[in-house]
């Protein structure tokens, strides 16, 4: 008698490919709703909350070193990013609908974004305390919890779930996956790695080209160069754990092919 079918694994250059293949088809809306609902809050936040610690970020650098500063200054940035996770919700939607073979409508995707954003912003901060919490304690503990916890996000989308319920459907859906979630994470912090020294070195030579001119369309042309950059690399993020999500639900859940299409609705 024949023994159980080998239980099919998460396969990380299959989500790659997904994820590619999900924003080179809908590259120019991807864009516009991660410009618009992430990254621009992202700058805003972060702008707000410089703005709102330099009473307390300039004392801390006179008198302590820099050390102390660039932990503040990681900090409040960590903070602001959460505004990039919060916004991630309609190109979720736009990229799980492309997966099951549809196209969302654009005021349905940006319904989908401005519904989700605060639960969206809740999963983030959790999500981001947990993970700082494991990586001060060692590296280790750090990235099992981001894999263990990222598929949630789309499980807010998708199914509707409240915080508690995602998490617990994320943890159940990455079980016996964790290794290849890990290996998307990591492709992901290589292209993470790669934008920022593009950015840095494109932001580098505009202002090299300007010399001693600081005027105001100077700091408009990094600002414009850094967000596009920081665009890009999230909507790769948004659509790559969404892909990983569809996987999960593929392989756990395990519709038949004619059923993927209707695993959303």
């Amino acid at each position: 008698m024949a023994g159980p079918l080998p239980r099919r694994q998460l396969n990380a250059a299959r989500v790659i490919d997904k994820t590619l293949g999900a924003v080179s088809a809908d590259f120019p809306r991807l864009f516009l709703f991660t410009y618009v609902l992430s990254t621009v809050p992202l700058f805003l936040a972060s702008w707000a909350l410089n703005a709102l610690a330099a009473p307390l970020v300039v004392p801390i650098y006179r008198g302590s070193g820099a050390f102390p500063l660039q932990v503040t200054l990681l900090t409040i940035n960590a903070m602001a990013g959460l505004a990039g996770w919060a916004g991630s919700g309609a190109v979720t939607f736009a990229a799980l609908s492309h997966f099951k073979g549809e196209r969302a409508g654009f005021a349905q995707c940006m319904l989908a974004g401005a519904r989700f954003y605060l639960p969206l912003l809740a999963f983030a901060a959790i999500l981001h305390l947990v993970v700082l919490l494991g990586f001060a304690l060692l590296i280790v503990p750090g990235a099992f919890a981001a894999t263990v916890m990222v598929a949630a996000g789309p499980a807010i989308v998708a199914e509707r779930a409240n915080l508690k319920n995602a998490f617990q459907r994320a943890a159940f859906l990455s079980r016996d996956n964790r290794w290849a979630i890990l290996a998307v994470i990591v492709a992901y912090m290589l292209l993470n790695a790669a934008a920022g020294f593009a950015s840095n070195s494109v932001s580098g030579a505009i202002v090299a080209g300007a010399g001693d001119d600081y005027s105001i369309g100077l700091i408009i042309s990094v600002g414009v160069t850094v967000s596009v950059f920081s665009t890009i690399v999230q909507m790769f993020r948004t659509a790559g754990i969404a892909a990983v999500y569809h996987e999960l639900r593929a392989i756990k859940d395990n519709p038949m092919e004619d059923e993927l299409g209707q695993v959303f609705d």
